[in-house]
Formats: C-alpha cells, structure tokens, sequence
C-alpha cells in the first residue's frame, strides 16, 4: 500500500489533488515537492498554507 501511495504522490507532482488522511482530513492543493525516496511531500493548499504529507498518513490520493 505505502508503495502505490509512493508511486501516486510522484505522479501527482505539479497537479491539483485532494488527500485523504488517515484522521478523516482532506487537504486539496498542488504538490509542491517530493523527497527523493517519495516518502513525504509538500502540498500548498489555495489560502497559502504548506502541509507536510509522509506516506504513511495518506489514506487515498484523488487528481483533481
């Protein structure tokens, strides 16, 4: 699961996608940066905010 979550966020770079937490959170936002081992990334959400995502968190990622 956390490999298919790894490979979605490195997609996902550059596009517009909501994120679904494992705490029932949804974020919606751009992916801003991946670390190289795609473990976590940096999603800047409309207001400005900057929310640091790790794989293990992410319950479902959604391309909006």
């Amino acid at each position: 699961m956390l490999i298919s979550i790894q490979k979605q966020m490195k997609e996902s770079f550059g596009k517009l996608i909501e994120v679904y937490t494992k705490r029932s959170e949804k974020y919606i936002g751009i992916i801003t940066w991946v670390s190289p081992d795609n473990t976590m990334s940096e999603l800047k959400m409309a207001d400005g905010q900057i929310k640091l995502l790790t794989d293990v968190n992410i319950k479902h990622i959604k391309v909006v």
